[in-house]
């Protein structure tokens, strides 16, 4: 079977790209031919330097720049089997006849916060009337939806074969929306034991005993933040701290250095930094997920304010493995001292949790005649 997926899969994100990676690998192996859908999403596309500086604040500045810098660790995706490219509805419509079906998903597809402007095109709806429209552990990012358009959202599901999210609240959203034939599924990434990635991994042997802090740029190196990472080298003895970034060169040095803008390593190195660590220090979903497939004890930082309703599918996840404990508020740096003295994780629990899990999406992709 032919099928098309669509996700953000070209950004410079190491979890856009590997959960993109794991389901085409995925499908792959079940004996299908697979394409990634090159829709031109707003924001995703890299910009050229000098769009940079046709900003609005410091801050839209900042922004558009650090994207700027950190876009040349996209080449991992570039190898991807894609689709030309599309920007339109009835673009899409013409590239979606090639295909059998359709799986949209995962990572945050549906976040009400960003695809208002083409709920035809991240709900399907512009696709051709004889392909099969699937979600795959698609996420909304958010507990509920609050941005209107319920009725046009309600309508778009109805015309999928199946549906399935990433989040618990995710699953509550879609029946809450008339659809309640829908169930929640693993991220792509965790159809994949560590032994998949390890594959990708230029130096497997270890070198250096360390802490890895790994922390989505938003809200890292805070107060609260350097606190924690603090405690846990206080703990911990390691007095090697990683971190997942590295100053920007060339004609760009200097301002970057000031912005306080640093570009990132290649993917292969950020799961080297995972993979080797002794201790994992995170508030990013994926973080968690590689340090869980790799056995690394890890604490997770919940994030606050309005970022806050992004931690449904950290507390999703670690509810599922029966890890919640590891999760915790960056202002209890006690507490986290706490758990970083326990590093005596029950992997041979989480890995069996994984496997029944695993187990259920292929019962899904059977349903779906994947």
């Amino acid at each position: 079977m032919k099928i098309g997926i669509l996700t953000f899969y070209r950004v410079p994100n190491y979890g856009a790209m590997l959960q993109a990676y794991a389901l085409w690998k995925y499908l792959e192996r079940r004996g299908h031919h697979v394409e990634f859908i090159d829709y031109a999403f707003p924001n995703v596309k890299r910009i050229p330097l000098w769009r940079c500086f046709v900003s609005r604040s410091l801050k839209g500045f900042r922004v558009k720049l650090r994207t700027y810098v950190r876009y040349p660790i996209t080449a991992f995706a570039q190898s991807y089997p894609q689709s030309k490219l599309c920007a339109t509805c009835s673009e899409l419509h013409e590239v979606c006849k090639a295909y059998d079906a359709v799986i949209v998903g995962s990572d945050q597809m549906w976040n009400p916060q960003w695809v208002m402007p083409i709920l035809d095109v991240v709900f399907l709806g512009c696709l051709p009337e004889k392909c099969r429209r699937i979600a795959y552990a698609s996420s909304f990012g958010v507990k509920m939806w609050q941005r209107g358009e319920q009725e046009k959202v309600a309508q778009l599901l109805k015309k999928f074969t199946a549906i399935s999210v990433r989040e618990t609240t995710g699953v509550e959203i879609v029946r809450g929306l008339g659809c309640p034939d829908v169930q929640q599924m693993l991220d792509p990434t965790l159809l994949w034991t560590a032994d998949f990635y390890k594959q990708l991994m230029v130096r497997k042997q270890k070198t250096e005993d360390y802490l890895f802090a790994y922390f989505l740029d938003e809200w890292a190196d805070g107060a609260e933040e350097q606190a924690c990472i603090n405690a846990c080298v206080s703990v911990t003895g390691l007095t090697k701290v990683r971190r997942d970034r590295e100053p920007v060169l060339g004609c760009l040095a200097l301002l970057c250095l000031v912005l306080q803008i640093r570009t990132k390593p290649p993917l292969p190195e950020w799961i080297e930094c995972v993979a080797n660590a002794d201790f994992i220090l995170t508030n990013s979903f994926h973080g968690t997920v590689f340090a869980i497939l790799f056995h690394r004890p890890v604490i997770t930082l919940l994030l606050t304010g309005t970022a806050g309703a992004m931690n449904e599918r950290v507390v999703s996840l670690l509810s599922l493995v029966g890890l919640e404990d590891r999760m915790i508020y960056a202002k209890d740096t006690g507490c986290v001292a706490k758990l970083a003295r326990d590093t005596e994780i029950n992997w041979s629990t989480v890995d069996r949790r994984l496997v029944e899990k695993r187990e259920e999406v292929i019962r899904f992709l059977e349903k779906c005649e994947l």
